[in-house]
C-alpha cells in the first residue's frame, strides 16, 4: 500500500480503556505532512510518517493531521498516541490467528508487517482482529520509545556466560545478543550484521 495522502480512522479510545496509552506531543520533521492515524517514526529531525528510513523507530499513531510542508524541524507539532493500542486495516504476512502475539513491524505509514526487514521498526504485538465487515487488526504498541541506537558485527548468537570464566568474545556475545533481543523488544534501535 502506498503512503497515506488523506487522514484514515484509527480505533484508539475503546482500546486504551483496556490496554492504557498515553498521547505526548513531537516536533514535526521539515517539508512534511502527517496524517491523522498515520503510523509515525522518530528520527533525528523529529517525527515523520513511518517509512523505515534508517535511524528512526516507531513511537506511535498520529493523532490529528499536521501540515509542516512549508515548515523547518519543529516549526509544528503533533499529537502522537504511544503505547495503547490501535487497528490496522493491514498487516503483511499475518496469515491467521495462531499469530496472536506475534511482533508488528512498520512497513509504512498505513501497513504493519510481521516480518522484519533491515528499515522496519517494531511497534508492537497482534492483539486481536474485530470481525465483521471490514475486519480490522489490533496491535498492542510497546510502552517504550527507543532512543539509542548501537551497530554490531560478527554477533554469534549467545545467551549463556560462565562469570568466573568468561572470555572477552563470549562476553561479547552474550552483550550484542541482548542488544539485539531489546533492538526486538523495539526497547533500543540498532543494526546487526
Amino acid at each position: 500500500m502506498a503512503a497515506l495522502t488523506a487522514n484514515t480512522t484509527v480505533q484508539t479510545k475503546a482500546l486504551n480503556e483496556i490496554f492504557g496509552g498515553r498521547i505526548l506531543k513531537f516536533d514535526v520533521i521539515a517539508a512534511d505532512i502527517i496524517y491523522k492515524g498515520a503510523l509515525v517514526e522518530l528520527g533525528t529531525n523529529g517525527v515523520q510518517p513511518a517509512s523505515g528510513d534508517e535511524g528512526t523507530h516507531a513511537i506511535g499513531i498520529a493523532m490529528e493531521k499536521v501540515d509542516n510542508s512549508a515548515g523547518l524541524v519543529g516549526a509544528k507539532q503533533v499529537d502522537v498516541l504511544v503505547g495503547g493500542a490501535f487497528t490496522i486495516a493491514a498487516i503483511t504476512n499475518l496469515t491467521d490467528e495462531s499469530q496472536l502475539g506475534e511482533a508488528v513491524y512498520t512497513a509504512s505509514d498505513n501497513v504493519a508487517d510481521l516480518t522484519n526487514v533491515t528499515t522496519n521498526t517494531f511497534v508492537g504485538n497482534v492483539a486481536g482482529y474485530t470481525g465483521g465487515a471490514g475486519n480490522r487488526f489490533i496491535v498492542k504498541m510497546t510502552d517504550h520509545i527507543a532512543v539509542e541506537s548501537y551497530t554490531i558485527t560478527n554477533i554469534t548468537a549467545d545467551r549463556t556466560m560462565d562469570c568466573n570464566a568468561a572470555a572477552d568474545a563470549e562476553i561479547a556475545d552474550v552483550l550484542a545478543t541482548l542488544i539485539q533481543d531489546l533492538r526486538d523488544k523495539g526497547i533500543v534501535t540498532g543494526t546487526i550484521a
